[in-house]
């Protein structure tokens, strides 16, 4: 009704919106997301393999707030065919789904996006930024940026160990759905709830127990429909919380508080 009285307003809006939406897309332009893959992971032994494998180059996208993807790295993942990696996988194969193992992983298989974001929903409701624009856009832009840079730390971190997935170590270990084609180590879910949970809780500090067991949940997910051992989970957790901490970081830095 606002735009029908005073369309000026309206108008100016729009072009103020609009031109920030063109400096968004050309930063997205130049992040070298649109570089071509070439390359290809033929079937090696001990080693993950794909012929249609997802984004292998976002390790070397331009992040928003870290400074480089390849500073989270950690250490690999056992060697294949070691007692420690048989004992990761034997973790997998030996365990006892439920219907509260098997709803958490049909929960989260969608994606770990959608989930956080109606959190940060739900946070702006409760903690009434509905009526503080600037505090709101604060709190999408921070928790989605967490996601992006740890996903993309956590992208490097796969393709450069190119770790097997529990059932290509072992084919008698099932899954509740088929794998996704990238790497095994560390958990996308893990990286990308490590570091959500870390953002909120700097930016609504009375939930932190909550965010703590959404994060633990997303990640237990991927160990609980077979497509991750604990030490992927247990990896992304640390590499996120790291990820999560930078934005943290630059979350105090920027004047809001």
């Amino acid at each position: 009704m606002a735009g029908v009285a005073f369309p000026s307003d309206a108008f100016s809006g729009l072009d103020l919106g609009q031109s920030i939406g063109r400096a968004v897309i050309a930063f997205a332009q130049s992040d070298g997301s649109g570089q071509a893959f070439n390359g290809s992971y033929p079937p090696a032994p001990g080693m993950w393999s794909s012929s249609t494998p997802v984004t292998p180059l976002a390790g070397s996208w331009k992040p928003w707030v870290i400074t480089s993807p390849t500073s989270f790295r950690p250490g690999p993942p056992p060697v294949f065919g070691s007692d420690v990696a048989n004992m990761e996988y034997a973790g997998v194969k030996n365990l006892s789904r439920t219907n509260a193992t098997n709803h958490l992983a049909w929960f989260w298989q969608p994606g770990f996006f959608q989930p956080w974001l109606q959190q940060v929903d739900l946070e702006i409701f409760q903690n009434h930024l509905d009526r503080n624009a600037p505090r709101a856009a604060r709190a999408y832009a921070y928790e989605t940026i967490a996601q992006h840079d740890a996903t993309l730390a956590c992208w490097d971190t796969k393709y450069a160990y190119l770790e097997l997935r529990p059932s290509q170590a072992d084919p008698t270990i099932p899954t509740l759905f088929a794998n996704p084609q990238h790497p095994g180590f560390p958990s996308g879910h893990a990286c990308a709830s490590g570091a959500s949970a870390a953002i909120m809780s700097a930016l609504f500090p009375n939930d932190v127990q909550l965010f703590t067991s959404m994060a633990n949940d997303a990640g237990a997910s991927t160990f609980d429909a077979g497509i991750h051992t604990q030490l992927d989970v247990s990896g992304g957790f640390n590499l996120g919380t790291h990820v999560g901490q930078q934005i943290v970081a630059r979350a105090s830095a920027d004047g809001a508080n």
